[in-house]
């Protein structure tokens, strides 16, 4: 199917193209000038325009079925449970997890403020738990996309870069930009404190200085209140690029620098203290599970070789596009505009610190690769740029025949990328269940609890349980007990933790976990009320 499209589009835009290089406006006859002129005046406003087909895109790439998939196992399904709990308590200082300070999930609760608002106009759902995820991933695409069309004055860079950015797996998958998870809004934040930065130090505006430094203030204090210390990994990176181009004795003697710094320690340290106030034992918490514990040692059993990161990029985290890293790095450096080829220089620094930053930690784990792909796809996006510049320049190429030339160009090469993508969105919905593989069962509860409330109406108390951690069925247990006046109680770490609860004769209990009803077998007498699939709802006869 792949390699018919791909001989379709190839056939299409060759065919075009060579209609195109032929027509001559000499020999035009009149009656098509009127469509001459429209074309004229469409690329006159092709920002616009441009900007305009672009938002469609993103909105089809991270809005699209956002909700289909059920909460996945690990870090969203925690997320879910912080904003509910947060949103029932009101406590908006302490995230709290199964009733108790969450004392794993130790970042900064911005990211949950967002989702219990989002909740609140939208309901306790799964889009509105994906929202401001997907709304940071749209607003990063659309910031990539101005930054170069306005800054770096070329719409191509800013079309090749940011469709490079929606059409790459590592940023619209799991953890990132459709999912409930801290990374896309870290990105957000990450983004725009880079490129303000960049704009800053290549700057001779006093005012213009100014502004693109309280951006970047701002976007810094807001990283870090989003994850941590993970919002100043592109840092050093960024320190070295300051000190190639001879500056960074300037930014220290610099009064704006130590005012930005004794902001940053206000706001930051200032939230610290005030969560170790009210949830003593925070601050060690979070020196243990974020400052020194996953860096220098491996958490949760997440270990992988040095050279992880740049095998996910290559095997299908930046596919197609890693491949045109390297051309679009060496363009942009060797680019006769200035504001390119410092670009392409700060790329290199940010690129290749950051993942040196992250292959070095003991902790590795998929999505921390995520704050990569924005800068990456700016640089590829000036290479492909310097390469239709030089083709256009070799063919004299002018006017609006270059424009549509380019334009063909490039819906040429994303298509097959671009129809992949929302195909996969709209048409295979597993594609949306990114622990589908590694947890097939204990993610099933939501769907399994939508047959009971159908097939059982009459059903509105029962136990759910799940031999292992399980904050899925937490949350979906919480959901139904709020939004549907169910009791649902619920017990995990059966096998471990809880191994010693008891049930009462008489008990309903439902589980997705084959491993369960065979312990359960072992220890009560069960009769079977329903089952779906690998989902059973058991009494507890004695």
């Amino acid at each position: 199917m792949k390699l018919i499209l791909l001989s379709i589009v190839i056939f299409v835009y060759i065919f075009l193209l060579v209609a195109l290089l032929r027509i001559n406006l000499n020999n035009i006859s009149t009656r098509y000038h009127f469509l001459l002129s429209t074309i004229e005046k469409l690329v006159k406003h092709r920002f616009l325009i441009s900007l305009f087909l672009f938002i469609i895109a993103i909105c089809l790439v991270f809005l699209l079925n956002l909700g289909v998939a059920p909460v996945q196992m690990w870090d969203e399904s925690r997320r879910a449970v912080n904003a509910l709990e947060m949103s029932m308590n009101g406590n908006f200082i302490v995230t709290y997890f199964d009733g108790n300070p969450d004392m794993w999930g130790t970042k900064p609760p911005l990211l949950i403020w967002l989702i219990v608002l989002s909740m609140k106009i939208f309901g306790y759902n799964e889009f509105a738990l994906r929202l401001p995820s997907a709304l940071c991933a749209m607003m990063t695409s659309i910031i990539i996309f101005v930054f170069a069309s306005k800054y770096l004055q070329d719409i191509k860079i800013a079309l090749i870069g940011g469709l490079v950015l929606i059409t790459s797996h590592g940023f619209i998958g799991y953890h990132t930009g459709r999912t409930g998870d801290y990374d896309a809004l870290l990105v957000l934040w990450i983004t725009i404190y880079s490129l303000s930065y960049f704009i800053y130090l290549h700057s001779d505006e006093p005012k213009k200085q100014n502004f693109y430094w309280s951006i970047a203030t701002v976007a810094i204090i807001l990283a870090v209140l989003t994850k941590g210390i993970a919002g100043l990994l592109p840092l050093p990176g960024i320190i070295l690029y300051t000190a190639y181009q001879k500056k960074f004795g300037k930014l220290l003697f610099s009064s704006r620098f130590y005012i930005s710094l004794l902001i940053f320690i206000g706001a930051i340290f200032g939230y610290y203290f005030l969560r170790e106030y009210y949830n003593p034992g925070y601050i060690s918490s979070v020196l243990n599970n974020e400052v020194g514990g996953r860096y220098l040692e491996t958490k949760e059993n997440n270990s992988h070789p040095f050279l992880y990161y740049i095998k996910n990029l290559i095997n299908y985290r930046f596919i197609p596009w890693i491949y045109l890293l390297p051309v679009g790095l060496l363009a942009s450096i060797f680019s006769q505009k200035k504001n390119l080829k410092n670009l392409g220089i700060f790329g290199c620094f940010y690129l290749t610190c950051y993942l040196l930053i992250v292959s070095c930690a003991q902790t590795k784990l998929l999505w921390y690769d995520n704050p990569f792909y924005p800068i990456a796809s700016l640089v590829i996006g000036i290479g492909g740029s310097e390469i239709f510049s030089h083709l256009s320049n070799h063919f004299s190429l002018q006017g609006w025949k270059r424009q549509l030339i380019v334009a063909l160009t490039i819906i040429s090469i994303f298509s097959i990328p671009y129809f992949h993508t929302t195909y996969n969105l709209v048409y295979q919905q597993e594609f949306l269940r990114f622990d589908k593989n590694s947890h097939p069962n204990r993610i099933m509860y939501r769907d399994y609890f939508q047959e009971i409330f159908k097939d059982l109406p009459q059903l509105k108390k029962f136990t759910a349980i799940s031999s292992k951690y399980n904050a899925h069925l937490i949350f979906y247990s919480k959901l139904a007990n709020l939004t549907k006046s169910y009791s649902i109680s619920y017990v995990v770490h059966y096998s471990q933790q809880n191994k010693n609860h008891k049930f009462s004769p008489q008990e309903v209990v439902v589980t997705c976990e084959e491993e369960m009803v065979q312990q359960l077998q072992q220890q009560y007498k069960l009769k079977l009320l329903h089952n779906h699939n690998f989902c059973s709802t058991l009494i507890i006869e004695k």
